[in-house]
């Protein structure tokens, strides 16, 4: 039997009684078209049309960006029209380990006196270090990291490169190693936004949901100042189950109380209510500078220049 091709937003049927039984729903209830997770995210922070774009940081990250320009970025194979915003190009990026990557770190090769100062703090561990790295100045570590502990996905995308940390010194302190890489992951996002605007697609507006943004307000500092951009933060806790009710609230239809379009239901339901993030000027001087070294050993290591992360892996 072939099935029907439905639009983002579009009704796909209704629920039978005896699915809604099953639920707890009413019979009838209006089930939408089916989106990937992190595409359905992006009205949940009223993004309404293009060259607004949508981070979702968590354990890896996800860059959603919409534009009426279909342009050929490298290292990007998620390239789809109307797959998330109608008559518009979705594009998707991302980095395979963000969230992971510092979980990788607090797990193995945090000293133990961390650990029972975080306890006695009741604090979390990452808490903890990020109140410490806080107080170091942009570069006064002296260390600076590539963030591909789980390959590069944008936009080398390059599974086999992996993570580098350089300056290390018999005075580094965890906190100052915290630190370089969470600026890691933000250089790596700076990295994917340049190759977009080499294709002429600026991302004029940021907003960003997933875990990180609640719990770490010291790393979304650190992306506004390297991205050198407010970025807008999301107010729900659960991103993509709310954006999917603002797609299902078109799937209703304005009879049942829904709405006419994708773009009227993001401008009237999308919550982009958390705290607000604004570069801080001296900051994104500092960071400029930084990432220049960044990009040195991004394309350096990434781009041919040598091959060693590629022959250790074998």
């Amino acid at each position: 039997m072939k099935g029907k091709e439905v639009q983002v937003g579009e009704c796909a049927g209704k629920l039978t009684k005896e699915a809604a039984d099953r639920l707890g729903l009413k019979e009838g209830t209006a089930v939408a078209a089916s989106l990937i997770d992190a595409h359905v995210a992006v009205p949940s922070v009223g993004i309404d049309g293009p060259d607004k774009a949508l981070l979702i940081l968590g354990t890896s990250c996800c860059m959603l960006l919409c534009s009426e320009k279909l342009s050929y970025i490298q290292g990007i194979s998620g390239c789809v029209k109307d797959a998330v915003l109608p008559g518009l190009y979705a594009y998707e990026a991302g980095q395979s380990a963000v969230g992971d990557l510092f979980d990788w770190f607090v797990k193995n090769c945090v000293p133990g006196s961390y650990e029972k100062e975080a306890a006695d703090s009741g604090i979390s561990i990452h808490t903890l270090l990020s109140e410490k790295g806080e107080r170091l100045q942009p570069g006064e570590s002296g260390l600076i990291a590539l963030d591909w502990w789980n390959g590069n996905r944008s936009c080398l995308a390059d599974v086999n490169l992996s993570g580098l940390i350089l300056g290390l010194t018999l005075r580094t302190k965890p906190e100052e190693i915290y630190r370089a890489l969470l600026e890691a992951a933000a250089f790596g996002m700076r990295a994917i936004f340049e190759e977009f605007e080499k294709g002429g697609i600026v991302a004029q507006t940021l907003y960003a949901c997933g875990g990180i943004v609640g719990k770490n307000p010291f790393m979304m500092q650190i992306y506004a100042d390297v991205l050198g951009k407010t970025i807008y933060t999301s107010g729900a806790d659960q991103g993509s189950a709310f954006g999917a009710s603002v797609y299902a609230s078109v799937a209703a239809g304005v009879d049942a109380g829904g709405y006419a379009s994708i773009f009227e239901a993001a401008r009237a339901m999308g919550n982009a209510g958390g705290k607000k993030y604004e570069p801080i000027q001296r900051n994104v001087e500092a960071y400029h500078r930084l990432y220049r070294e960044y990009k040195t050993l991004h394309d350096y290591f990434g781009m041919g220049g040598n091959e060693v992360m590629h022959r250790m892996k074998s």
